[in-house]
């Protein structure tokens, strides 16, 4: 009798590619090139993707001796040829590119190392690139040695997501900014100065998503009005800034992070704003109960570890979630917010008043130097306050030791 063998079908490859794109979107970049080895098919696939992620740190992870050594030179001189053999493939057949990510350790910033990146990049502005991602390893002195980022990416017209880590942005005498398509902008560990941020604020129409972390040179950072798409701001621990001015009508979220903190912040106005974030930051009572009386909107309220509030006084209608914490000098909470349905605090004992309120949950972390009778009575009669107007309680106590005591 004739035993017939049917070969295995390979239904996988059978799918249509942008199924076989979603597959790769998963994977990091070695295993998707290494699909390209399974048929013609999965070949094509990976040809035509439109998503490059090249962390080196990742893929020289275990294997650090390709760019420690010069005898071992050749080998990642042929991953930069690789890389840009990809990037220009795809260049060549018009292929829009989502996604390109670059990101490199701090030992690669030697000149030709910085060309190549260049060369990178230009090709993914080429390939009209969305979203660009360039990180760039911390060397310890940021303004000598970080990334310059290529005059092109300034005037990029496809870009709508743009995140830059330890870069630097200089303009060349006369240059300017125009980034039409912008809408997200992540800058962290970046320098710059003045000039460019006002270039680059005014450059971007159509700016939603913005975030200033840890950036330093620039002394003076204005959001105005003709922003009028911007929905989320972000200001992190900006070390040189000095001044801050919003005036974003249309701004619905606000964050707020020190320790460096301006010496003078101006809110205009922000009507519409309904999450506030604010932490490690000296402002004070006075302070926080003027802007509050300029968010008729606010829902979502969040202070932590600013040193110098010791009374706050909350009235709104609207406000649904707040988060109070590390405060260490704040001895008082005064709040009258029929809508509050969530509310946490972390600290000592504090005198706490409100209207009646119903809550549908409470996070309470008590800490203390002292824990003796008297704290323990004070103790009892603060969790009353909440116990009768929640449906959720959760509590611990906690000694300065960081030793847990209770935990419900």
């Amino acid at each position: 009798m004739d035993e017939r063998v049917e070969a295995a079908v390979d239904y996988i490859s059978l799918l249509p590619e942008h199924i076989l794109h979603h597959i790769l979107s998963f994977l990091p970049i070695k295993q998707i090139a290494k699909t390209s080895a399974l048929s013609k098919t999965w070949c094509q696939a990976w040809n035509a993707f439109q998503i490059l992620e090249f962390d080196f740190n990742a893929i020289f992870s275990g294997n650090r001796n390709l760019y420690r050594y010069p005898d071992l030179e050749n080998n990642r001189q042929k991953l930069y040829d690789t890389v840009e053999q990809i990037l220009l493939r795809r260049r060549r057949q018009m292929i829009t590119l989502t996604k390109f990510t670059v990101i490199v350790p701090a030992v690669y910033q030697r000149p030709e190392v910085v060309s190549t990146m260049d060369r990178w990049i230009c090709h993914a502005l080429g390939s009209h690139v969305k979203d660009l991602k360039i990180a760039v390893g911390p060397t310890g002195n940021e303004e000598e040695y970080s990334y310059s980022l290529p005059q092109p990416v300034f005037n990029a017209i496809s870009i709508q997501v743009l995140d830059l880590d330890n870069c630097k942005l200089m303009l060349h005498p006369g240059g300017d900014i125009k980034l039409p398509s912008l809408k997200k902008l992540s800058l962290t560990t970046v320098f710059a100065d003045d000039i460019v941020v006002s270039k680059l604020l005014a450059g971007c129409p159509l700016i939603e998503d913005l975030n200033f972390i840890w950036c330093f040179g620039f002394k003076t950072l204005q959001i105005l009005d003709h922003h009028a798409n911007l929905l989320k701001l972000r200001v992190e621990r900006l070390e040189h800034l000095e001044q801050i001015k919003l005036e974003a009508h249309n701004l619905r979220s606000l964050e707020l992070h020190g320790p460096s903190w301006p010496s003078r912040l101006e809110v205009v106005s922000l009507k519409n704003l309904t999450s506030l974030i604010i932490s490690k930051a000296p402002i004070t009572d006075k302070w926080l109960n003027e802007q509050l009386n300029k968010f008729a909107h606010l829902e979502n309220l969040n202070l932590f570890s600013c040193p110098m509030l010791t009374s706050i006084k909350i009235w709104s209608s609207h406000i649904h979630t707040l988060h109070i914490s590390s405060c260490k000098e704040l001895a008082r909470i005064e709040i009258d917010t029929p809508n509050l349905s969530i509310f946490s605090y972390s600290g000592d004992i504090i005198s706490f008043s409100s209207n009646d309120l119903i809550l549908s949950k409470v996070m309470l972390c008590l800490e203390s130097k002292i824990m003796d009778v008297s704290w323990y009575i004070r103790w009892i009669e603060f969790l009353d306050k909440f116990n009768q107007h929640c449906k959720v309680l959760n509590w611990k106590l906690t000694s300065t030791t960081g030793k847990v005591f209770f935990f419900i």
